[in-house]
């Protein structure tokens, strides 16, 4: 099933990132070393994925179901996560209803496109216990993907949600428009509309990690971070960041 997904989303045009092997880790291991592995399963292999192109049909054929993946959210595709009850109630009252939708571990994930936002942010109102993250430039994971149990057995936590279908490519989505995106800015959260930036980690094996950011100043900037206790020897990492 995992597979199967995977293979459908990048056959209607979305970015497919490779992360972590999920894997058993057995009962026996502390909650801690648990946690520890169910965490690993939601991190890229690639860390500066954003750069790399997305993963082939044969790319995907080869992970043999062992490896979960994301979804990258480049370009006007814009991934919604509500987080509790309350927060998938507000979105499913708020926001267009979309057939790209998936249930997740304590919510759901909503898929959408839009020209009004550039930047990320998670919205809140603490009082109503509305949490909603949207997500932008940075990836989501896909339906049919594993999540470790506290007992250490993995388990189906991504899901498609009753009466969701994969079927819209990116550019097909429901439109989040300026009235959606008022509405999410009032649950508080930075402006989504504000610039953007890709932050950038270089040393002499490469680019190390990368990540959307917004900064306070609108130009380009770099400067070099010196080699600290341990790292004697090594290239100074080089930070620096583009406009997105």
């Amino acid at each position: 099933m995992l597979t199967d997904y995977a293979l459908t989303l990048a056959d209607l045009g979305f970015k497919v990132i490779k992360l972590q092997k999920w894997e058993p880790i057995g009962a026996l291991c502390t909650l801690e070393a648990i946690k520890a592995a169910d965490k690993r399963t939601k991190i890229p292999v690639e860390p500066a994925y954003q750069l790399r192109p997305g993963a082939t049909e044969e790319e995907i054929q080869a992970w043999g179901g062992a490896h979960n993946y994301g979804v990258h959210a480049e370009g006007r595709l814009v991934l919604v996560d509500g987080d509790t009850e309350e927060s998938v109630k507000w979105i499913e009252e708020n926001l267009p209803p979309t057939p790209m939708r998936f249930r997740t571990r304590q919510g759901k994930h909503f898929w959408y496109r839009s020209n009004e936002i550039n930047a990320g942010s998670q919205c809140r109102d603490e009082d109503r216990g509305i949490k909603v993250d949207v997500i932008v430039n940075g990836f989501g994971v896909g339906p049919g993907s594993m999540r470790i149990g506290d007992d250490g057995t993995p388990w189906p936590a991504y899901q498609l949600d009753d009466g969701a279908r994969l079927e819209l490519g990116p550019d097909e989505l429901p439109e989040l428009r300026r009235a959606d995106v008022e509405r999410l800015e009032r649950l508080g959260g930075d402006r989504l509309g504000r610039e953007c930036f890709f932050e950038f980690e270089v040393d002499s094996t490469g680019i190390k990690r990368a990540h959307a950011k917004t900064l306070r100043t609108q130009h380009d900037w770099c400067f070099p971070t010196p080699a600290g206790e341990g790292n004697q020897g090594a290239m100074d990492v080089l930070w620096f960041a583009i406009k997105c």
